[in-house]
Formats: structure tokens, C-alpha cells, sequence
């Protein structure tokens, strides 16, 4: 993953609605962003990004899957850790997931 000179934004429950389209607009802009896409499921999270990649495929944006179930603190910590290896920091979190009550 390529994120030099990219802002890195992670948003959680990306896969679908209101953090699909944040996404779809971030890969849309013109500038350079590396997009965590939050999702429960990393399978709905792949279609989410292969939809993504084939109505935008500019490189100038990346977007990668990161599972994430945002009432687990053990799910948590693993999309934390995830991030922490590479790039090792966000600048920007749009924490969009939805939780019923």
C-alpha cells in the first residue's frame, strides 16, 4: 500500500449507505487519499471495493478493507493494530457505523 503524500481517512461502516458514499466521493476528488474502508464483514467490504475500483481506477486514490465491528473492543484493537503497521497514523476518521439499539 502506497500512502506517501496521501491523506489517510478511515471510515468505519464504509461498505454501504452513507460511508459508501463518503468513500465513493473521496475516491472521486482530485486529491490524493488512502481510504480505510471499515467493515464488519470483509467480504461486503471487497464488493464495496471492487465497485469502487471499477468506476474509479486513478491511482491517485487507494482504498483498502479493514474488518471492524465498532461494539467489539477486541475488533477494535485489531483495526487499530492494522493501521498502526502501515501507515501508522489517520488523518482523518469518519465514524459513520450504524449500531442498533
Amino acid at each position: 500500500m502506497a500512502t506517501k503524500n496521501k491523506t489517510i481517512v478511515f471510515i468505519t461502516g464504509a461498505n454501504s449507505g452513507i460511508g459508501y458514499e463518503t468513500t465513493r466521493a473521496l475516491a472521486q476528488s482530485t486529491r490524493p487519499y488512502h481510504v480505510f474502508l471499515g467493515s464488519r464483514s470483509v467480504d461486503k467490504g471487497n464488493q464495496a471495493v471492487q465497485g469502487l475500483q471499477s468506476d474509479f481506477r486513478d491511482t491517485a486514490r487507494s482504498i483498502e478493507v479493514v474488518q471492524i465491528d465498532v461494539s467489539s473492543d477486541d475488533s477494535i484493537n485489531a483495526a487499530y493494530e492494522k493501521v498502526k503497521q502501515s501507515p501508522g497514523y489517520l488523518d482523518v476518521v469518519v465514524n459513520n457505523a450504524g449500531m442498533g439499539c
